[in-house]
């Protein structure tokens, strides 16, 4: 029973991240430039209150903040060359996930926890030990670049039942270290600073607080150092034949104290800021989320007890990347770093456009209040919508050539696929968006992290709305709108599972037909309280050979998407189909036979 397990097999790492797009758009938080060795952390107190918004974001500001080891999460991701310098400790990093339930979401917490140790760290290798692997766009940027280990299940330890996901957890990371040595760390602990002078020893872990005479901290089981098959290590787990499952931290902070005082010489401690302070009570939290007063100065890593930051009872608990924009606290203003950049992709086609209905869209777009984004605009280079692209005066618009005349669908999958962002906005020239849709968009997204489509209603020049639907199901009737409006919000791979957008169809229908393909495939879907768009007015088209194209469109959606429909309802429309003139007719078979 004390035998060490054998640790799982690697999951298969998927293909490396395409580098698409030329050049990323530069961080609009003022850190170090890549390679220098900028040490200082807080914000300049005369920029604080007036420095300059990125994209026009109302209120929020992009504190000047020097990050201790200089990066910025451009997309697509790229980390530093890995570090092969030989020490005691090797230069692997270990990460534990996934013991809490099925697809677990990979918050952006997690993510930064991850992306720093990459960047900072430049270990050799990261890995990630899952019971179940997690899901949601997060991991999805970050996983190219870990390798990901199956994890055992922790039933039992010693004879002694484990139930709780913290406690299966606090066993798998010391079988970790066992075997492999290296940095063990939470998936809420962000690095600051590299390690390097702590891998000649032989472990070393962290005081969790201030020693006083009234207490005597232990030391945090969420960083630990160590050798392979450390003589402290094997000796902490083999004291899990006592364990009680009821005595909380007894085994992962108390006693690793006491065996650091009985074995001085087995282990190096820490002081409490190198890794765990601020602490997890209301002070601690404060300094973490809402001051500048605590600079981190001697910090090698911050811990974020997510736990209890996220906690139903926090005031903290909507805490997500969209925080990372405020002036709000030196440790925001360095996480702004790992905010992936562009987050959202706006996708513009506007061939046969006015300067002024792009203008007007373009003007919407930098007025968003999350600033992370970019604007590709799809069109003929030399027509108007590119010269009113490139004198909205943003570095985050950039042009597409379309080449010629090509079709909605064929002109959006170009867009979609110049684009860098994880997430793609498809916007239709001459409609506006909210101010607050992106903000909205990503507050949602951190709650759950695991979202593949964000929508939210379209109010008409009326007044009335295109309402989204609460759910995404199938209709059960013929469906006279698109079911979603083309401001939705929704995941590059998303659109790749479905192939994109189809070039048969007319009269905009490629967006009926996509979003009915994404029906099939989404599960996770949002729909924002709030109108995320505005349509301009003049873009409703009536007339008979309008309404020949209407009957013409959803006769090929009905022969498209059978099983959205019922059956009366694909009759009843190829009856109408069979009034209009042959001609049309002849479309409609030319058409199924393609």
């Amino acid at each position: 029973q004390g035998r060490l397990p054998p640790v799982g097999p690697v999951l298969p790492r998927p293909s490396a991240v395409d580098a698409r797009g030329q050049g990323s758009p530069p961080c609009r938080c003022s850190v170090g430039a890549p390679g220098s060795s900028a040490t200082t952390i807080g914000a300049t107190a005369a920029n604080d209150a007036i420095s300059q918004t990125s994209g026009g974001a109302n209120g929020f500001r992009a504190c000047e903040v020097q990050l201790p080891a200089p990066f910025q999460a451009s997309l697509p991701l790229q980390f530093p060359n890995r570090s092969t310098s030989r020490k005691r400790i090797p230069s692997i990093v270990h990460f534990v996930f996934g013991f809490k339930g099925d697809s677990p979401p990979f918050s952006f917490v997690n993510f930064a926890a991850v992306a720093s140790a990459l960047a900072v760290l430049r270990p050799e290798s990261v890995m990630v030990h899952c019971l179940h692997e997690p899901a949601g766009f997060f991991w999805e940027l970050i996983r190219p670049h870990i390798t990901v280990v199956q994890a055992r299940d922790v039933p039992e330890v010693f004879g002694h039942s484990v139930s709780s996901y913290a406690h299966k957890a606090d066993v798998v990371r010391l079988e970790a270290l066992l075997q492999y040595g290296g940095i063990y760390m939470d998936t809420d602990v962000v690095t600051l600073r590299p390690f390097d002078d702590l891998l000649k020893g032989s472990v070393v872990m962290g005081r969790e607080g201030k020693d006083t005479s009234k207490v005597a901290p232990g030391l945090c089981n969420a960083v630990i150092l160590a050798e392979p098959n450390a003589t402290f290590i094997r000796k902490w787990y083999q004291a899990y034949k006592t364990f009680n499952k009821r005595k909380w931290n007894h085994h992962s902070v108390v006693l690793p104290r006491k065996m650091a005082k009985d074995n001085p010489k087995l282990i190096t401690e820490m002081n409490y800021t190198t890794f765990h302070w601020p602490l997890w009570d209301a002070k601690g939290l404060k300094l973490m989320l809402s001051s500048f007063d605590y600079k981190y100065e001697h910090n090698l890593a911050v811990h974020m007890w997510a736990s209890t930051l996220m906690g139903r009872a926090s005031k903290y608990k909507d805490f997500g990347l969209h925080w990372c924009f405020e002036c709000r606290s030196t440790l925001l203003s360095m996480l702004r770093a790992y905010v992936p950049d562009p987050l959202i992709s706006i996708v513009l086609v506007c061939d046969g456009a006015s300067v002024e209905q792009v203008r007007e869209t373009i003007e919407s777009v930098k007025a968003q209040m999350l600033p992370a984004w970019e604007l590709v605009v799809v069109g003929n280079t030399t027509g108007l919508c590119s010269v009113a692209a490139r004198n909205a005066s943003e570095e985050r618009v950039r042009v597409v050539a379309s080449g010629g005349s090509l079709s909605a669908g064929a002109a959006r999958n170009l867009g979609v696929g110049a684009a860098r962002g994880p997430w793609i906005c498809a916007l239709d020239v001459g409609e506006t968006l909210d101010s607050k849709y992106f903000l909205s968009a990503v507050q949602a997204l951190s709650k759950d992290p695991r979202l593949e489509v964000i929508s939210g209603d379209m109010k008409l020049p009326d007044g009335s709305m295109v309402h989204a639907p609460d759910i995404l199901v199938p209709h059960g009737g013929l469906v006279t709108r698109s079911p979603l409006p083309s401001a939705t919000l929704f995941l590059r791979s998303v659109w790749e599972g479905v192939g994109g957008y189809t070039d048969m169809l007319p009269l905009g229908g490629e967006n009926w037909d996509f979003w009915h393909k994404l029906q099939s495939v989404v599960s996770r879907y949002n729909r924002l309280p709030d109108p995320i768009a505005y349509q301009p007015h003049g873009a409703a088209a009536d007339g008979q050979q309008n309404q020949e194209l209407e009957t013409l469109r959803q006769a090929m959606l009905c022969s498209r998407h059978l099983d959205l429909y019922p059956v009366a309802a694909v009759l009843s429309c190829h009856r109408r189909l069979m009034d209009m003139p042959p001609a049309t007719e002849e479309g409609l078979s030319a058409y199924l036979q393609k």
